[in-house]
């Protein structure tokens, strides 16, 4: 049995959108009996102007406080998410390829074709590419997102305390959203006031997009533009597509809508192809996404990250646990002891019966015990204050796992999930540097990874005596 599952349960996942205009949330749900479709969930926020423009973010605090809003409203909600941002930074190229070429041989050539053929260089952007067969050959979908528009919006999600397992753009959701006949293509064109997003959707997958920006094509211009765009792919493709504007398309008959979606389809056809996405198994979801990971990956990683923290403050509710007994112990001891002294003084000032002798050896007796008792209880390490240092020194990005503290004299160890590997060599220099740990050492492990990284920190106290409290017996 996998741990992590033991003590984190599944939970569902949900499909946001995020537009200029607005946030949006679906969770879709399968009935067992009937097999059929429906939405469970269909929220909204309304954003204010400036928040996301022409499809970057541009109030990041913002947009953390609407997803916050998001999240919060209803009673059910989900922290896993297939997110939707605006396709204006997205570009898109389909590839053909013969079905002999697969496996190793299809991804030395896509990787080829980034090197060559992507408008910019791909060490900045966010790639990936999905595969599907088409008659006698393999259609192979490339998408690709710079990391600086990609990257604000993972950080929003993160910080809103969400987690993403898939990132698309919306145009890529219109194609599952909308039933196409397999021959058909159509051109969909989704105006506002700033510019007109065009794309071509056939065979179930986005093969064209393109923006119209004002600014070298104006308003009054763009239905020309989009007849240049049809008698293009006319030629390309051997068939006229059919134009037609997003707000006149129509979800698929295959899913039950919910009042508020019926009354503007068109509105909820992103946010419900995202929640479609979301319903397919992690294992089986081999789409496109832009984020530096693959789907499956990004969920198991949210899943152990959301154990480790599991671990981290079960580690801590025990330990306050221990502490709580150890000082009670104390308490009582010290209580006793007292107690004990005051019976000595007063049978002290009784004069002494016949069996005066007797009584003072037995006296005696509990006294050596009583002290023995305490000079053991000043022995023990106070482990709080090697935590309380490894604490202060974690300036975040850090999530600890497991500790071992075998002896105050002997090789202490920690072991965790940093969030990347700045924040690791910042929490490996801080205990080099404090005045409290000596031979610090992080072995050079998994140096393929950039995020979630898995580590395991050794060190000695510089003083073990520090953590022992001596008292006098």
């Amino acid at each position: 049995m996998n741990l992590t599952q033991l003590f984190t349960r599944d939970e569902h996942i949900v499909g946001l959108e995020l537009s200029s205009s607005a946030l949006r949330v679906v969770f879709l749900k399968k009935s067992p009996r009937s097999q059929t479709v429906s939405v469970v969930i269909a929220k909204e926020v309304i954003l204010t102007p400036g928040v996301i423009v022409d499809g970057r973010v541009g109030n990041k605090a913002e947009l953390v406080k609407a997803l916050k809003s998001l999240s919060a409203s209803g009673k059910r909600s989900s922290r896993y998410v297939v997110a939707s941002i605006p396709s204006h930074e997205v570009y898109v190229r389909p590839f053909r390829f013969p079905l002999s070429v697969s496996g190793e041989r299809l991804d030395e050539a896509m990787q080829l074709s980034n090197s060559s053929q992507l408008p910019v260089s791909p060490k900045d952007q966010y790639i990936d590419w999905q595969t599907r067969p088409y008659g006698d050959s393999n259609d192979v979908l490339l998408n690709a997102a710079p990391k600086s528009v990609v990257e604000p919006f993972i950080d929003a999600l993160q910080m809103a305390g969400l987690k993403p397992v898939a990132l698309e753009f919306h145009h890529a959701r219109l194609a599952r959203a909308i039933t196409i006949p397999t021959e058909s293509s159509v051109l969909v064109t989704d105006e506002s006031d700033r510019s007109t997003v065009v794309s071509f959707i056939k065979n179930g997958m986005v093969r064209f997009l393109r923006v119209l920006p004002p600014e070298f094509i104006l308003k009054k211009d763009r239905p020309k533009e989009i007849e240049r765009i049809a008698s293009y792919l006319e030629k390309e493709e051997g068939q006229r597509p059919l134009v037609t504007a997003r707000e006149k398309l129509s979800l698929t008959t295959d899913i039950t809508l919910s009042d508020a979606i019926k009354t503007n389809e068109s509105v909820w056809l992103v946010v419900i192809g995202a929640a479609m996405r979301a319903m397919i198994p992690r294992p089986d979801d081999s789409l496109n996404s832009l984020l530096p990971i693959g789907s499956e990956e990004a969920y198991k990683i949210q899943k152990a990250t959301s154990f480790a923290q599991f671990i981290s403050s079960t580690t801590i509710a025990v330990s306050l646990c221990i502490s709580g007994v150890f000082i009670a112990a104390w308490l009582f001891l010290v209580s006793f002891e007292q107690t004990t002294v005051s019976h000595i003084q007063v049978l002290s000032s009784v004069p002494p019966p016949a069996d005066a002798a007797t009584v003072e050896q037995q006296a005696r007796e509990l006294g050596a015990i009583i002290s023995t008792a305490t000079a053991i209880i000043s022995q023990s390490p106070r482990w709080s204050i090697v935590m309380d240092e490894l604490r202060l020194k974690n300036s975040g990005g850090i999530t600890v796992t497991a500790v071992s503290f075998p002896s105050p004299d002997g090789v202490l160890s920690i072991s965790g999930i940093a969030h990347d590997r700045i924040s690791l060599n910042v929490f490996k220099k801080s205990l080099v540097d404090s005045s409290m740990f000596i031979e610090v050492n992080l072995p050079l492990n998994n140096l393929d990874k950039k995020e979630a990284i898995p580590f395991s920190i050794t060190f000695k106290l510089k003083d073990p005596a520090s953590i022992i409290d001596h008292q006098a017996p």
